[in-house]
């Protein structure tokens, strides 16, 4: 006789119940979460103790056209603006964003700002002749689009690149080799704006630093499943902030555990955690 399998699915533990709440800036984001769950002890330095943070070329460039694109899409927006930004128009706006804040980037790593302009112009150009025309006013519905919604009892915040009637979508800046990170199916920051916007399509818009060619990697979610599943993850980075849960990562299995992307590195690894 088979006897049918019984899924024990436990109860979500509510700040004020099961334990305080005691988030360092009140709520919690993406990145917050993403850091705690590589790293507890960066979290811990970084937004705890409010330490450093490393500003890489390869975020300056991702920065830089994100910018880019945000001004393209408020051009879009706005009822008042009858011009739309030209590619030429673009090109020039990010070479003025990139010159005018390139002194913030802590480590280069080897590329130089004439690198991030250069490649800024090609993926620029590839990207008003492959994707402009298809981002209309009667589509768009925000870009950098903030939200704010309670999961487990946290409040949680963030910002949707591009948000359109059907699609949410995240921009990224991306080698070849590092594309196997990009997983959309299992990415926790596509589930986050997928409930945050009632959107099950979401998915990235990627820049391809190797070839210079723009992706696209969509998934679709099940809202419902994908809910349930945050809060409990919610609930369980929430708690361990609260009650002060910060150990330090296994540098073996976080590729991130190193000077080049963690400001805590030569000061944490082996020495203080």
């Amino acid at each position: 006789m088979t006897q049918a399998l019984t899924i024990f699915r436990p109860a979500v533990p509510l700040p004020g119940k099961y334990y305080e709440l005691n988030l360092p800036k009140g709520y919690l984001s993406f990145s917050q979460i993403d850091t705690y769950l590589r790293c507890p002890q960066q979290y811990y330095r970084t937004y705890v103790l409010d330490g450093p943070r490393i500003n890489s070329a390869e975020a300056f460039e991702g920065t830089c056209l994100g910018k880019t694109l945000e001004e393209m899409g408020c051009r879009k927006l706005g009822a008042s603006r009858s011009k739309t930004m030209t590619a030429t128009q673009a090109i020039e706006w990010h070479k003025v964003y990139l010159n005018s804040h390139v002194d913030e980037v802590d480590q280069w790593n080897g590329h130089e700002p004439a690198d991030l302009l250069k490649r800024g112009d090609a993926f620029l150009k590839r990207f008003w002749k492959q994707e402009e025309p298809l981002i209309t006013k009667e589509r768009l519905v925000d870009v950098e689009h903030e939200f704010s919604i309670t999961l487990a009892g946290v409040e949680i915040r963030g910002v949707v690149d591009l948000l359109e009637r059907n699609y949410c979508w995240d921009y990224k800046v991306r080698s070849k080799n590092s594309m196997r990170y990009l997983n959309v199916d299992r990415s926790l920051q596509l589930s986050l704006y997928a409930v945050a916007t009632g959107r099950e399509k979401v998915g990235y818009i990627v820049f391809v630093k190797d070839d210079g060619s723009i992706i696209h990697k969509q998934s679709v979610r099940d809202l419902k499943r994908t809910k349930s599943w945050l809060e409990f993850m919610v609930s369980q980075v929430a708690q361990g902030i609260s009650k002060g849960a910060f150990m330090p990562c296994n540098p073996a299995d976080n590729y991130l555990c190193s000077s080049q992307w963690c400001a805590h590195w030569d000061s944490c690894y082996g020495q203080e955690c």
